[in-house]
């Protein structure tokens, strides 16, 4: 027994002058470390481990007056941590939410373009097909009145297909003007209908004027409105 002793006198001797401590962790269990205890051993696995209870754990501690000498440091800094990454948390979040704004955004727009595509096509294949339908109504005639009746039925025909009424049965002419018009570079002869109609209360909004374009020799829509 006195051998026992007289050994670990001996190597607590040497290992005090070789700068090693004999303390325990938080779980009560013997470590050796090269600082004094209830300092922070930055070399040894404990120390590394030294903050890895739970924030609750470190308060329970402290309120109850059974904390350890490093465990308001470590409190102070697993909150911080916590702050930190609540904050993070926070902006991608807030970042992830942007997107989803910006994708339904752009979705919308691009939706609404095709919807404007698509109608631009429908009113040029309507527009068309008006005129198609117009031109085949014209007949040459000797009679410039019989001419003029047709040009401006024709006319009145293609501002019913190429617009939209709310009582296209009511609509009705209430003025008729022959004259040249500037287009771009060259002059072109038209019929100015002054049209009228009713509207959604069944009252006449008043005239507004529409123009066909007449083509060169005058006796038939233009191709080209």
């Amino acid at each position: 027994m006195r051998y026992w002793m007289l050994l670990l006198g001996l190597l607590a001797t040497s290992w005090t002058q070789a700068g090693m401590h004999v303390c325990r962790d938080a779980d009560g269990n013997t470590v050796f470390q090269d600082q004094p205890c209830g300092t922070v051993n930055t070399n040894s696995a404990q120390s590394q481990n030294v903050c890895s209870d739970s924030i609750s754990a470190y308060q329970k501690r402290i309120q109850a007056g059974h904390s350890l000498p490093t465990d308001r440091t470590c409190l102070k800094q697993l909150m911080v941590e916590q702050q930190e990454s609540e904050r993070l948390a926070a902006e991608d979040a807030k970042r992830q939410q942007q997107l989803v704004i910006e994708k339904e955004r752009q979705a919308l727009q691009e939706e609404r373009r095709k919807e404007q595509l698509a109608k631009a096509k429908e009113d040029e294949a309507r527009f068309l097909a008006a005129l198609k339908a117009a031109q085949n109504k014209i007949v040459e005639s000797d009679d410039p009145e019989l001419t003029k009746v047709m040009l401006e039925r024709s006319c009145l025909q293609h501002v019913l297909d190429t617009h939209s009424f709310k009582d296209p049965d009511s609509v009705r002419i209430e003025g008729v003007k022959y004259a040249w018009l500037a287009n771009g570079s060259l002059p072109r002869y038209a019929i100015l209908l002054d049209v009228n109609a009713k509207n959604s209360w069944g009252a006449y909004v008043g005239a507004e004027q529409y123009r066909c374009y007449l083509s060169e020799d005058g006796q038939r829509l233009s191709g080209a409105q």
